[in-house]
């Protein structure tokens, strides 16, 4: 089953849940069917668009930070946190190496956002992650 014919399924149901008005936007699964997850495909679609802007324009931890606040992205998580509120919480004055790490533990009862989205749209984590780092 892909995901717009899971989609529509929970739509036609007309009870709230997370597939519609509130976490999980429908456009990351827009026409994706499980074949279309290759680099080809998602560059495609627009894919790393962000990613090249950033490097393009060179623009600081700072300005990206900016960038996400504005455009008002939350987390997938159950309360929604406000991405750039939680990037901005990064200490960037430290010295030495460091880290990024994708937790895709899904943790609510029932859900299947976090699979479906490393499954038929891989590289908008990866995207976010090279922008995050």
């Amino acid at each position: 089953m892909s995901p717009d014919q899971v989609l529509a399924q929970f739509q036609a149901t007309g009870v709230q849940t997370c597939f519609h008005d509130r976490h999980v936007n429908p456009q990351i699964y827009a026409g994706l069917d499980g074949t279309n997850w290759r680099l080809a495909d998602y560059e495609a679609r627009g894919g790393y668009q962000a990613l090249r802007k950033i490097l393009t324009d060179g623009l600081t931890p700072d300005q990206v930070i900016a960038e996400v606040k504005a455009s008002g992205l939350r987390g997938r998580g159950g309360a929604g946190f406000p991405t750039g509120l939680k990037w901005s919480f990064m200490p960037r004055q430290f010295p030495g190496q460091k880290y990024l790490v994708c937790n895709s533990d899904e943790g609510e009862p029932g859900t299947c956002k976090d699979r479906d989205i490393l499954q038929f749209n891989p590289h908008i984590v990866i995207e976010g992650m090279a922008i995050a780092a």
